[in-house]
């Protein structure tokens, strides 16, 4: 933990790196505040997802996008300071924080079983319905998934930051 804080401190000073999280933050709150509730609307996106914004879904929106700006902050500030950042984690958590509500209870996954069953007949019948349903219960654990790879990706590129500089980039 102090690792992180001693980074994130350190990344703070750095303006780019502190307008980059400011930006990615403001991008992807409402964003996840929008998503998350899909499950509820059909896969539908809109700014009346919000009405179906529960707190669970809201903490969860604010989590993951706190986490993926501080992620992008430690990032820039890595790759300003001529290092590599670690970036697949937090993509891998972004994206399926992003996908669990969507395909819940759109159509998303039938249409792609249904493209799937032109190859491989089966698939049309055995698994949309099922696979829906087991998304739609573990929902919570998708979303706790995403949000410990988020966290993931953050301590990895806050031990990065702490290795100290390379070569500064201007």
């Amino acid at each position: 933990m102090t690792i992180i804080f001693g980074a994130l401190r350190r990344a703070a000073r750095d303006r780019a790196a502190r307008w980059s999280a400011i930006v990615a933050f403001l991008i992807f709150a409402p964003v996840y505040a929008i998503a998350l509730p899909a499950s509820l609307t059909g896969g539908h996106l809109g700014w009346m997802n919000l009405r179906f914004l529960s707190v669970e879904t809201g903490l969860f929106a604010l989590a993951m996008s706190l986490s993926l700006g501080l992620t992008v902050l430690l990032m820039v500030f890595v790759l300003r300071e001529g290092q590599r950042a670690r970036g697949t984690l937090a993509t891998g958590g972004a994206l399926l924080g992003l996908l669990t509500p969507l395909l819940c209870c759109s159509p998303i996954l039938p249409i792609l079983f249904g493209l799937m069953a032109s190859v491989w007949p089966a698939m049309a019948t055995a698994l949309p319905g099922p696979l829906q349903g087991f998304i739609s219960r573990h929902e919570t654990m998708f979303l706790l998934t995403a949000l410990i790879l988020m966290l993931l990706a953050l301590y990895q590129n806050a031990r990065r930051a702490m290795q100290g500089p390379s070569c500064r980039i201007d």
